[in-house]
C-alpha cells in the first residue's frame, strides 16, 4: 500500500509538470507518456494512472490547485471547442453512472463552464446530505428519540465543521447576495 501511496506522488509530481508546462487538461494517457518518457506503454499502464487519478486529484487540490474530473467526452468533441451549454459542460465532466475519469482541468482565469458546472455539481450534493442530515434530526427531536440539547449541539458541531477556511471572503459573498423573496424562503424553509 505504502508504494501505491508514492507512484500517486509520483503521478501527482508528473501532473503539476504539464501544469507547469502550461498543459490544464491532461488525460491519462498523457500523464502517462509524460511519467514513464520514451518507453513503449501497454494499456494497463495508463489504465492504472487512469484509476489513480481520483486521489491525484485530491493530493493536487491539498496543493491549492482547483481541479475538476474530466470525461472522455470532452477530449473527443470539446478539448478545442469550449462547451456552450450547462448541458455540454456536464457531459465533459466525469460524473455520474458509467463515466470514467480520462483526465484533469485545471482552473485558470474565470469562466470556465465545466469548473462552474463541476462546483454546481458539487454544491447540490453537499445541500442534498445536509438536507437528510438536517431533517433526520427534526425527526429525531420530534419523535422525541433526541433532547432538544442534544440536537443543538449537534446542530452547533455541524456548523462549526463546514466553517470555510476563509470566513471572511465568504461572509462579503454571502452579504452581497440578493435577498430571497418570500417563496424562496417558504420553500428553504421546508
Amino acid at each position: 500500500m505504502a508504494q501505491d501511496r508514492e507512484y500517486v506522488i509520483e503521478l501527482a509530481r508528473t501532473v503539476h509538470e504539464l501544469f507547469a508546462d502550461g498543459h490544464v487538461d491532461p488525460s491519462a494517457s498523457e500523464i502517462a507518456h509524460k511519467h514513464f518518457g520514451d518507453r513503449t506503454l501497454g494499456g494497463e499502464i495508463i489504465e492504472g494512472v487512469r484509476s489513480r487519478l481520483t486521489r491525484v486529484r485530491a493530493l493536487l487540490e491539498e496543493d491549492g490547485y482547483q481541479l475538476c474530473p474530466l470525461s472522455h467526452t470532452y477530449y473527443t468533441r470539446f478539448r478545442r471547442k469550449a462547451p456552450q451549454s450547462a448541458a455540454e459542460a456536464r457531459r465533459c465532466l466525469a460524473t455520474g453512472r458509467g463515466k470514467q475519469q480520462e483526465g484533469l482541468l485545471k482552473l485558470e482565469g474565470t469562466g470556465s463552464a465545466i469548473w462552474r458546472e463541476w462546483k454546481t455539481i458539487q454544491g447540490a450534493q453537499a445541500a442534498g446530505k445536509s438536507k437528510r442530515f438536517l431533517d433526520g434530526l427534526l425527526l429525531a427531536y420530534e419523535n422525541g428519540n433526541l433532547a432538544a440539547a442534544e440536537v443543538q449541539e449537534l446542530l452547533a458541531n455541524t456548523a462549526r465543521l463546514a466553517q470555510p477556511s476563509k470566513p471572511e471572503i465568504a461572509g462579503r459573498l454571502m452579504q452581497a447576495l440578493p435577498p430571497m423573496d418570500d417563496h424562496e424562503e417558504e420553500a428553504a424553509i421546508s
